[in-house]
């Protein structure tokens, strides 16, 4: 009898402390997406002192504000999932890629450059060129590039421009 009870204390115990078990997971879950997501919390919206009837003008956003911020939203969209700005992961860090495919050199009439443009949109086409760097792009890691034709010079220019940068806080 003794060990029913203490079956029915612990049943109790563990029926009164769900909730705290659930709130864990939420937060966790919760601070799973923000991280996922890449959320920033940095930026104040509040509009604190001032008087509600007066709207805040836009401030005026510089061109290179403008290109800064297109490419972190094109990174955050096309990048991040695989590649890390500075640190290696599942894709090579980006910091510096521009000038790598610049260092591997013109193959075949186009500059490096070009290749890793060719490259982004579609890494098979690098590949089946020949490209000895595209080559060895390809065969360092287990996981392969994704596809991304869709992206224009200006957009991967754009993503570029970020990567390079990516500390800077709103030029």
């Amino acid at each position: 009898m003794l060990a029913f009870g203490s079956a029915i204390t612990y049943i109790r115990a563990v029926k009164q402390k769900w909730y705290i078990e659930f709130l864990i997971i939420t937060v966790m879950i919760a601070m799973a997406i923000i991280f996922a997501l890449n959320i920033d919390f940095s930026s104040n919206p509040t509009t604190s002192g001032v008087n509600s009837t007066e709207v805040e003008k836009p401030k005026p956003v510089s061109a290179a504000k403008e290109r800064w911020l297109e490419g972190r939203s094109l990174y955050r969209s096309h990048c991040n999932s695989c590649h890390n700005i500075k640190y290696d992961g599942v894709g090579p860090p980006l910091k510096g890629v521009a000038e790598r495919w610049r260092k591997a050199g013109p193959y075949k009439g186009k500059s490096g450059e070009q290749w890793m443009k060719i490259w982004i949109r579609n890494w098979h086409d690098v590949v089946d060129a020949g490209y000895k760097y595209g080559i060895d792009m390809a065969n360092s890691r287990p996981a392969q590039m994704n596809i991304f034709v869709e992206l224009t010079d200006k957009q991967i220019d754009d993503m570029l421009y970020y990567t390079e940068s990516p500390d800077m806080a709103h030029p």
